[in-house]
């Protein structure tokens, strides 16, 4: 599970979030993130849960 905020002044919709987690040169550990509903946090941090 990750568990990251998320701050949007506008809707999200059209594109992934990509996080690279503990990398270097040789191995670069990666998650991306879609939204499966466009979200809008309005300005505010919110806070997401993904499996």
């Amino acid at each position: 599970m990750l568990k990251f905020e998320v701050n949007t002044l506008k809707p999200f919709n059209a594109n992934v979030i990509k996080f690279l987690i503990d990398g270097n040169a040789d191995k670069v550990n990666t998650y991306q993130w879609k939204p499966s509903v466009p979200f809008d946090t309005r300005g505010k941090w919110s806070t997401m849960l993904s499996s």
